[in-house]
């Protein structure tokens, strides 16, 4: 169930991702989520890679603070990475797929190293 807040974006959100509208904060908590449990599968999230997605975030969202402070709190060791990506869809033409293995694989690489656990993760992705 959708708590009905949503995060206003910036024009370089539409023009790096292609995202036109606002998004649903439950929506983008779970794609956080998901990007957090990819990056973190290797066993530990880096603040590398917690920071690279704060950064990009900051970019792309007018005000991002009760967003990043809610993913802060995500239990990223016990999410389930394919529930999180089965609850994600948006009301605009950007191919999230595409975006979300973009930004994971940067986000896992972040932190100088690419572990073999965060490349299955990506895979989910591509999976799903």
């Amino acid at each position: 169930m959708s708590s009905g807040k949503s995060l206003q974006t910036t024009k370089y959100a539409e023009y790096k991702y292609n995202i036109t509208a606002p998004v649903d904060f439950d929506v983008a908590v779970k794609y956080g989520g998901a990007l957090m449990a990819i990056a973190g599968a290797d066993g530990d999230l880096a603040e590398k890679e917690f920071q690279w997605y704060v950064d990009e975030q900051q970019l792309l969202i007018v005000d991002s603070q009760e967003y990043i402070e809610t993913l802060r709190k995500f239990d990223w060791k016990n999410a389930n990475i394919e529930e999180l990506l089965s609850g994600i869809s948006y009301d605009f033409p950007m191919n999230f797929r595409r975006v979300m293995l973009y930004q994971a694989i940067k986000m896992s690489r972040a932190d100088g190293t690419y572990q073999e656990k965060e490349k299955a993760a990506v895979a989910l992705v591509l999976n799903h």
